[in-house]
């Protein structure tokens, strides 16, 4: 057990970086900008919870609110968790060094568990405690619904982050053998990820229980939180249980419901740390071996393959390849930028009435009235979902300890910058036309409507690139014993996402609130973000090089 505690510490250290006071404070300072930063969104949620609360006291449903705030949260857990467990345990540096030592695999498994669920603890508090907090201000309860609230906010990540972790396990047991394992590692993430969507999806259309519309309104009517434990229930497993805990929480019933969801969690873990001794070994031994193919050369062949070719090419290529051979970095980076379409759809394809509801987008989105609106809406969407996937914004810090090698190729700075941008770029851009398609095909938009779409989306990109390659190299983060730090705990990335959205926020809003025409507000992005980019490019060129050469690892 202190081998496990002492894992446990270390880990800890390493991922809020307090190895020294210096990295104390920035750690520090990352945690109170992160909560300046969704202090907006949280309000949000306060204001949506009271209003959500209001209606649904009249009819006796407000524990709706509870069932769907910890049925959604563990939700989106398990579907996210996918991302931190693969890169947390299977693809963490520290992993080959910490197999030679004489630790069980469930030590091992167990503290890097812990670390991914105090990232959880930090979603959940954005987007959980608020609900736990507001309703029970509204509701008037006591000091031991709050005790009770405390409890499941810490234990609720538990069970989903689990379930998350079995199947990546077993994914990684079978796909971890063989030439080919580079492939198969990204082919078992890649089904992981699916089976989360499709599970998801499922949820969704059981949502309702199973009743019809008939039986529905007649159980929401009864009033007395009827419907509460049935939304929880359906949507995650055993959300209902704690839902009841917190609905009882002034009875005794409520302490027994409470001990119930504990034990169930207990129950779980005792599993998990039994299938970490079976399987986490055989997933992650030999995990950073690859397979390379040798083949001999004809002259032609090797005339061929040395060919001069332009040096931005080459980058571009280079980088390119870096993005979508480490496994972080596709995960993170690359498709998180082909989820958003999907994203878009399930909430379609979730519900019963499918062609009702393509009826109604389709004819807001082909409506001329409401075109001055999806401008904005549109490119404000975007500007998030471009400045969300770190690749911009990461461009240096990717290249941690090897950053010096970029100061001795002959190639000049402003060409690996520029590298850099476009490969961003391209990915972002191909990501962006897959939404397009989708839009075309279930929708039927017009084909104008395409071309301004991309015409606004290339602003966006070209904005969020510039931008986020100026933030990294800033500040980069190249001390790093993790491919996912220099990703997913990079201070850049936040900034960057920030920035995107006060940005499209703003942009969005001066145009509604201006309440310019479609045309107008199109021209009004084309001509604002064409001067920021040209101001962006204008730095980077002339800034850029003193800011790469002052970088020190």
């Amino acid at each position: 057990m202190n081998k496990f505690s002492a894992l446990i510490k270390i880990n800890f250290k390493m991922m809020f970086d307090l190895s020294n006071k210096k990295n104390k404070v920035k750690s520090v300072a990352f945690i109170l900008l992160m909560i300046m930063a969704f202090f907006p969104l949280v309000g949000m949620i306060f204001s949506g919870v009271n209003k959500l609360y209001e209606a649904l006291s009249q009819i006796n449903q407000q524990g709706m609110i509870l069932g769907l705030g910890i049925s959604l949260s563990a939700l989106i857990i398990f579907v996210f968790g996918i991302f931190y467990c693969i890169g947390t345990f299977y693809f963490s540096m520290d992993i080959e060094n910490l197999l030679y030592l004489p630790l069980k695999p469930s030590y091992i498994l167990g503290s890097k568990f812990f670390m991914v669920v105090t990232y959880e603890y930090m979603t959940q508090l954005i987007f959980f405690f608020p609900i736990l907090l507001q309703y029970g201000i509204k509701s008037n309860l006591g000091i031991i619904y709050y005790f009770y609230s405390i409890v499941i906010f810490l234990i609720n990540p538990i069970i989903p982050l689990i379930l998350a972790s079995i199947i990546v396990m077993i994914i990684m047991r079978f796909t971890n053998v063989g030439k080919n394992k580079d492939k198969l590692k990204i082919i078992g993430w890649m089904f992981s990820l699916a089976l989360a969507i499709g599970i998801n999806l499922i949820s969704q259309n059981l949502a309702t229980g199973g009743y019809n519309a008939n039986e529905l309104q007649q159980l929401i009517m009864q009033g007395n939180n009827s419907y509460a434990t049935v939304v929880a229930n359906n949507i995650f497993p055993f959300a209902k249980i704690a839902t009841l805990a917190l609905l009882k929480s002034n009875e005794l019933l409520g302490v027994v419901y409470l001990i119930m969801f504990i034990a169930i969690n207990i129950l779980f873990l005792i599993i998990f740390f039994y299938l970490a001794e079976k399987l986490y070994f055989k997933g992650v031994i030999g995990i950073s071996e690859s397979n390379s193919k040798r083949k001999a050369l004809s002259d032609e062949e090797l005339i061929k393959s040395v060919r001069r070719k332009s040096h931005l090419i080459t980058y571009i290529t280079k980088e390119m390849r870096i993005l979508f051979r480490t496994p972080i970095y596709l995960m993170n980076c690359v498709i998180m930028n082909f989820l958003w379409p999907v994203f878009f759809i399930i909430p379609i394809l979730a519900k019963g009435d499918m062609r009702n509801s393509l009826e109604v987008v389709r004819g807001f989105l082909n409506n001329p009235n409401y075109f001055k609106f999806i401008i904005p809406i549109f490119f404000g969407g975007i500007m998030f979902i471009s400045s969300s996937n770190g690749i911009a914004s990461t461009a240096i810090s990717r290249e941690g300890k090897n950053v010096f090698f970029n100061k001795y190729i002959p190639i000049s700075y402003m060409k690996i910058f520029m590298a850099k941008v476009m490969s961003a770029i391209l990915i972002e851009l191909t990501s962006i036309i897959s939404i397009f398609v989708i839009l075309y095909l279930l929708f039927k938009i017009p084909i104008y409507m395409i071309i301004t779409f991309l015409a606004l989306s290339i602003e966006a990109i070209l904005f969020t690139s510039f931008l986020g390659l100026l933030i990294d190299l800033s500040s980069p983060k190249l001390n790093w014993d993790n491919e996912q730090r220099a990703v997913k705990q990079n201070f850049n990335v936040v900034i960057h996402m920030i920035l995107g959205i006060v940005f499209g926020v703003a942009t969005a809003m001066a145009i509604i609130m201006l309440e310019m025409k479609s045309m107008h507000g199109f021209l009004f992005i084309i001509i604002l973000y064409s001067a920021l980019n040209f101001g962006l490019y204008y730095i980077l060129k002339n800034k850029g090089t003193n800011m790469l050469n002052k970088i020190q690892i």
